[in-house]
């Protein structure tokens, strides 16, 4: 049985010639067959990095890292340093461990900040999409009656009179 691969240059180009089990389509390119390969285009879309450059960027990130922390480290010893010449070493231990907590106080803030208004957009999103469900859900169902009353105009009739007093009862709540 045959089945046609998708290509991890582009999401368009399928290459009916490769088979479920092979790694090279009937041109020569890269290809992840079957379901594998459908999924991967779904998360990654035509871009699937290699583990070289995974590889790489771990690396490269990780000696960024470092040297950022280095680089942080000279500077706090150099504003300590400066600092103690002005206003001796106890009030420039003090200053700076002030500096780094009010620092460490913003960056909190904002980030709490940026995670409320991304949960906020989240929520809004998710009825949004819930809305939109409903929405096609009963345009379908709108579509579909036509069809119903000229097949069983009878059950139609039944069935339309049932969920319109659902609704009814539902809009207007529990009985007081």
């Amino acid at each position: 049985m045959k089945i046609a691969s998708v290509q991890i240059r582009s999401p368009l180009l399928v290459s009916p010639q490769a088979s479920v089990f092979s790694s090279q389509s009937s041109r020569g390119d890269k290809t992840l067959s079957g379901l594998a390969g459908q999924i991967a285009m779904m998360l990654f879309g035509s871009y699937l990095p290699s583990p070289a450059r995974i590889k790489r960027s771990a690396v490269g990130g990780v000696l960024i890292a470092l040297f950022s922390v280095t680089a942080y480290v000279a500077l706090v010893v150099s504003l300590w340093f400066v600092v103690d010449d002005v206003y001796g070493p106890k009030l420039a231990s003090l200053s700076i461990a002030a500096g780094s907590i009010l620092a460490a106080l913003l960056v909190w803030a904002v980030v709490s900040f940026m995670n409320h208004r991304a949960r906020r957009r989240a929520l809004i999103a998710r009825q949004l999409r819930a809305a939109s469900l409903e929405q096609s859900m009963a345009q379908a169902a709108m579509l579909s009656v036509p069809g119903l009353v000229q097949k069983s105009p009878i059950a139609t009739l039944v069935a339309v009179a049932g969920i319109s007093y659902a609704l009814m009862k539902a809009a207007k709540g529990p009985p007081r």
